[in-house]
């Protein structure tokens, strides 16, 4: 008996599954690829924003120790003052009392 050779001929319907499903892979590919390109940019803006707010932050932090120094001293400038406004208005109670002892004690001198 003779071989038969199959006959080698494919389905059309498989044919275009197969390219359908190609351009369906090759679509999500090139999504994917934009995906990934949009993530590489917003990853770029997200460090450029970092740069920006940590500069932002050094200078504001320099800006607030800056503030608290000079607050600082004003407070101590004041605190100074009230010592030395202390120190007189115990100086002058002082002399009052003394001055109150002393004339009280020549009022009583003199009437006895």
């Amino acid at each position: 008996m003779a071989e038969q050779v199959p006959n080698p001929a494919q389905p059309t319907e498989s044919t275009l599954a197969l390219s359908f499903l190609r351009e369906d892979i090759q679509d999500l590919r090139q999504d994917v690829r934009q995906i990934h390109e949009r993530i590489d940019q917003t990853n770029g803006r997200i460090d450029t924003l970092r740069t920006e707010m940590s500069g932002r932050i050094d200078t504001l932090r320099t800006e607030v120790g800056e503030r608290i120094d000079q607050t600082n001293g004003r407070i101590d400038d004041l605190s100074k003052q009230l010592d030395s406004r202390y120190a007189r208005l115990m100086a002058m109670l002082i002399a009052c009392t003394s001055i109150l002892v002393t004339t009280m004690g020549a009022a009583v001198a003199v009437l006895k």
